[in-house]
């Protein structure tokens, strides 16, 4: 009954593995790692075939987090942009999915501002952000407020107090992008959310 257990548990993770990246095209080194899996599932080595396939969930993760790093903006002028570790940060903040994740800096006028900006796939807090689109009495009286940024839905929250806030898009309800940071005004933060290519994101198969 164990063996019969573990068989089933291993299947139902090939079935979802297969079916969490659908149109990836796939590299050979991914390819390699999911025969390797395969061979060693059909053998009955269920814990290599699980670490294999994980491995090669892994490369397909990295390659998504390329794609969607293309449509990180770069700075405006006078901001400086850097990377940050994306990957450790998807896994850590937003229950998992695939984070692409660019800082912005600008040190003009004695004021430090700051801005980051995410693109986050299969993340399950899409669905949270969801609910305020079809409930936006809720948004609002959490002090948030709906508007329309290139054609999409946006959450803004902004305090103007300490000048922080942030903006949240659900694109075609697969990804998620964020923008948030001490911008000085919600204006700073509008101009990051206008150059995100929206349309172009809508129509990526991953």
């Amino acid at each position: 009954m164990f063996g019969f257990n573990k068989n089933i548990s291993v299947m139902r993770f090939l079935f979802l593995f297969v079916m969490s990246f659908p149109l990836i095209s796939m590299a050979d080194d991914i390819k390699d790692s999911i025969k390797k899996g395969l061979t060693y599932y059909e053998g009955g080595k269920y814990n290599k075939a699980v670490e294999s396939l994980g491995h090669a969930s892994k490369l397909m993760q990295q390659k998504t987090r390329t794609v969607l790093q293309q449509f990180l903006p770069k700075a405006l002028s006078g901001w400086t942009s850097h990377e940050s570790n994306s990957e450790l940060i998807g896994a850590a903040m937003f229950g998992g999915g695939v984070t692409a994740e660019r800082g912005y800096n600008n040190e003009g006028k004695g004021i430090a501002s700051k801005v980051t900006i995410r693109i986050i796939a299969n993340s399950p807090i899409m669905e949270s952000v969801m609910m305020m689109y079809s409930t936006p009495g809720y948004a609002e009286a959490s002090g948030k407020k709906l508007e329309i940024i290139k054609g999409n839905k946006a959450i803004i929250e902004f305090d103007a107090v300490d000048g922080f806030g942030n903006i949240n898009i659900v694109v075609a309800n697969r990804f998620l992008v964020q923008i948030e940071g001490d911008a000085r005004n919600v204006n700073g933060l509008k101009q990051y959310a206008k150059l995100i290519n929206y349309k172009k994101l809508a129509a990526l198969t991953l």
